[in-house]
């Protein structure tokens, strides 16, 4: 039997078979296309609470159906005073778009969903520093005054005089004594 023989015969090879095992390939792609499509569900914000903590620091408290992976990226601006974070694959359960909030530090958020990531923007009172961390199916937002930071790091001219006082001078170059 020779080679064009053997390549002929109905099934060993040739343009049907690969138009089967092409067949077969794209079956088996589909199947982990829609597995992978279905394992990244996006998550959800489910409830959204503000709380004033004991130091006098505004805590947002986001619950999410499932845990993130990441805590959301986010900035701030300082004109006008805002904070925006961005939770990656994740969708907003809220009932509104819009929240107003009373708190000193804090007038609304407002939730935008585009494409796969929902927005927050925090519109504040006055400029603010934030941190976020994730605790369990939630991810936490403290918001602290910057007049707070910023006032703790100043010092008076009397603090800056003792300590330009006591600051040791530069050594004089030339023979030691």
């Amino acid at each position: 039997m020779n080679a064009y023989r053997v390549a002929r015969r109905p099934g060993w090879g040739g343009p049907a078979a690969a138009r089967g095992w092409i067949a077969r390939f794209a079956g088996i792609a589909a199947v982990f296309v829609a597995g992978a499509a279905l394992a990244q569900a996006p998550n959800t914000i489910e409830n959204v609470s503000v709380t004033r903590g004991a130091s006098g620091n505004t805590i947002v408290r986001f619950e999410l159906k499932s845990p993130p992976a990441n805590p959301p990226a986010g900035f701030a601006i300082a004109s006008p005073p805002r904070i925006a974070l961005d939770f990656f694959d994740t969708a907003s359960g809220l009932a509104s778009n819009q929240r107003a909030v009373e708190d000193p530090a804090l007038r609304s958020l407002q939730f935008v969903e585009a494409g796969k990531r929902t927005r927050v923007v925090f519109s504040l009172n006055k400029p603010q520093t934030f941190d976020t961390k994730i605790e369990g199916n939630a991810v936490v937002v403290t918001l602290t005054d910057t007049g707070k930071t910023a006032a703790s790091t100043t010092m008076t001219r009397r603090e800056m005089r003792v300590a330009r006082r006591f600051t040791p001078g530069r050594p004089r170059a030339g023979p030691a004594c």
